[in-house]
């Protein structure tokens, strides 16, 4: 059966491509609108102009398309399709399915292989160079250099000056290039493989040590052996520029520590460049060091440094005319594209709002963003006004990564159609061609943007049961990760949806996405145990619910972890997240689990969940005077936002009640070690309206003035005898 089902496939993959033109039913010319579309819903649109049955692989369904044809051939545009996406078309009974062949695929794998590689290549290449160019003499010159400097900046009457920048960022370049935990760092990524990388991009973190539990990997030998000549150098060395200029408020977790203390040596990888940032940034791995005491306390910890380099994060700025080349335009590209021309007014005001230059035209971009099912309509609306302007057709791809483009980083030009085309495809990471009629605009790294945009199906039905119920529940929530990979679970078009859900605290990260889908895992039955304030043991949870529990576990740091979908007592959780960072590192606990638990979880591990319900408000926020999107808090957070203060152009412009869905979560590993996670999702009556303060129940008043008060008093203590 399997030798069968193989050939079938076989077959299919190799049937050959269809010739639409061939087709009298397809000659008729149409006129088709779409923004931003998915490839069924502009399939179905076309089958019904036509009559003809148009169908679609099923992992194709939700890819995004922008199209904007008028008067053209039917089979025309049904080709531009295809080759746009570098699909093809098949016949189908008395119809046809657009299909992605078997060779395709392959290669798109390749290429998502190949660009989740490229920051890790770039990073290894940078580290092994720095090795390379680590000689005594070489480190003796910029040693002398860094001393220069620092009597420069003490001679200087103005350190803020713009040469005094210059300096500073010199000397911070300076200090990462001698320091003996960068060229650790380095030692160490240089000898790590292709297949580390790809295993980092799999599990999201890797833990090596000198001395490895079964959940570690051995820290190469290359390393090893210059371990204990480096250990005594970050024992002598100080990371702060500060020390050398007698400046006491050095932080003390900086401060020397005795070398024979030490007992192991672990490096922590983490997985950095996610798709909110992969088209701004592409950083390499995210590499830390711990030196561990024999009781396991971190004597000093190395954070990462040498990454920086790798993303040119101390690239001096280059000159606006050598940073932009002006690109190379398509051939035959009509003189009208490069005359001066009256831009449509769709495109006027996108300019205005990606430079920031009109506050009520970016209001309506922020709606758009933050507001909208589909985040990216504007981009689709701009270009779609655009082809109608200048008279062509128009076709391009649609991908999270796009919402990205436009702000600030790159800069949105109108000043003839081919700039616009220009800056507007450079800000999605895009190129453009001219073949008469049609305008097409596809992205540069394909492979990656699709494999981190959201599925519409998802996103839609998430910001639709805000619609409902005026806000999402945890439960929703975490039933919607389960249909997402971690790289769409993190894309930007997640980020803009979860700020009008709510407000999930603290970010949305590995170790979140996995505990979300531990609880969107579990069974209705097993919920309501939990919240019914029933214990459950981590052997009875399904198979998948405990491999997502596990995850979590390996990959979360920062207890406790915060996943509520409404804004809570954050004062609070900063005071405590800045206590936590200012402890001297001789005094810090280890809290990785994989040194905590070298055999992993325990036997007969326990969750208990306290829940509850409680009373909040939903906050109208707007800017400008004019509103543009609403969240949940808790009336401690109200407390915080007013103590704090508003910028001018935002107000709260309206108070409604809401419903706060509080989760308490404890993995009780052993009696003395408890994970702990804090949840909820939170709703409002969708058909009240925002009305003023007064509005709101008496009770729900009287603590909001409360947590005000309690706020001020935070921000603001009384001086000394006051």
């Amino acid at each position: 059966m399997t030798i069968l089902l193989g050939c079938a496939l076989a077959l299919a993959s190799a049937a050959p491509q269809a010739d639409l033109s061939l087709d009298d039913r397809l000659k008729p010319p149409i006129t088709i609108e779409a923004s931003v579309k998915t490839m069924k819903e502009v399939l179905d649109d076309l089958a019904q102009r036509t009559g003809v049955a148009l169908k679609v692989q099923d992992d194709l369904r939700e890819d995004l398309i922008t199209l904007y044809a008028k008067e053209r051939p039917a089979h025309e545009v049904l080709a531009r399709i295809a080759l746009h996406f570098g699909w093809e078309w098949r016949k189908a009974d008395d119809g046809y399915t657009l299909a992605q062949s078997a060779e395709s695929a392959a290669q798109e794998k390749r290429e998502l292989e190949q660009l989740i590689l490229e920051p890790f290549q770039r990073a290894k290449k940078t580290a092994q160079e720095r090795l390379q160019a680590s000689t005594p003499e070489a480190l003796a010159k910029l040693r002398a250099e860094i001393a220069e400097l620092q009597k420069k900046i003490a001679e200087m009457p103005d350190d803020e000056s713009e040469e005094g920048y210059r300096i500073w960022n010199r000397l911070v370049e300076l200090t990462e290039q001698v320091s003996p935990g960068a060229r650790l760092e380095a030692l160490f990524l240089a000898q790590m493989s292709t297949r580390d990388a790809l295993d980092l991009e799999r599990l999201g973190k890797l833990v090596y040590s000198t001395h490895p539990t079964a959940l570690q990997r051995p820290m190469p030998s290359a390393v090893t052996e210059q371990l204990p000549a480096l250990v005594q150098e970050i024992a002598q060395f100080n990371d702060v520029l500060f020390d050398d200029m007698e400046m006491p408020e050095a932080p003390e977790a900086n401060r020397n520590f005795d070398p024979q203390a030490v007992r192991a040596v672990r490096a922590v990888v983490r997985r950095t460049g996610r798709g909110f940032f992969y088209l701004m940034q592409q950083p390499g791995p995210n590499v830390s060091f711990q030196f561990l005491s024999g009781n396991g306390t971190i004597l000093r910890s190395k954070e990462p440094g040498l990454f920086g380099y790798a993303a040119g994060m101390f690239d001096e700025e280059p000159d606006a005319a050598e940073a932009e080349p002006k690109p190379q335009r398509p051939e035959g590209l009509p003189a009208r594209f490069e005359e001066a021309w009256s831009a449509p007014d769709t495109v006027k005001k996108f300019v205005l709002a990606s430079s920031g230059e009109d506050e009520f035209v970016m209001v309506d971009m922020l709606k758009n963003l933050f507001g909208s099912s589909e985040p990216l309509q504007m981009f689709g609306d701009v270009m779609v006004e655009f082809a109608k302007a200048m008279d062509v057709c128009y076709i391009s791809d649609a991908y999270d990564t796009h919402l990205m483009g436009g702000f600030g980083a790159f800069g949105v030009s109108a000043d003839s159609p081919a700039s616009f085309l220009d800056s507007m495809a450079r800000s999605m990471a895009a190129g453009w061609s001219y073949s008469g009629p049609w305008i097409a605009v596809r992205t540069s790294p394909y492979a990656l943007a699709r494999a981190t945009t959201v599925p519409r199906s998802v996103l839609k039905r998430l910001l639709g049961e805000k619609e409902r119920l005026g806000g999402i529940t945890f439960d929703s929530f975490s039933s919607a990760l389960l249909r997402l990979t971690d790289r769409q679970a993190t894309s930007p078009a997640i980020m803009f949806a979860m700020v009008s859900l709510g407000l999930l605290e603290g970010g949305l990260d590995l170790p979140g996405i996995s505990f979300c889908r531990m609880w969107g895992s579990l069974s209705p039955a097993l919920k309501e145990a939990l919240k019914q304030g029933r214990t459950v043991t981590r052997d009875l949870l399904p198979t998948e619910a405990r491999g997502h529990l596990d995850r979590y576990l390996y990959l979360v740091e920062d207890e406790p972890l915060q996943l509520r979908l409404y804004m809570e007592d954050i004062f609070s959780a900063m005071m405590e997240s800045a206590m936590k960072d200012m402890l001297p590192e001789g005094e810090r606990p280890d809290d990785e689990f994989t040194q905590r638990f070298p055999a992993g979880i325990p036997a007969g591990s326990e969750i208990r969940l306290q829940h509850g319900v409680r009373q909040g408000v939903g906050v109208q926020l707007a800017f400008g005077g004019r509103p543009a999107f609403s969240f949940a808090m808790s009336p401690e957070a109200y407390g915080f936002e007013e103590a704090f203060g508003q910028d001018a152009s935002v107000a709260l412009s309206g108070f409604r009640a809401a419903t706060l869905e509080a989760y308490t979560f404890e993995i009780a590993l052993s009696p003395n070690d408890i994970f702990t996670v804090k949840a909820g999702g939170a709703t409002s009556d969708p058909k009240a309206e925002f009305g003023p303060f007064d509005s709101l129940p008496e009770e729900l008043r009287r603590q909001m003035e409360q947590a005000k008060e309690r706020a001020r008093k935070r921000f603001s203590p009384p001086p000394p005898g006051g």
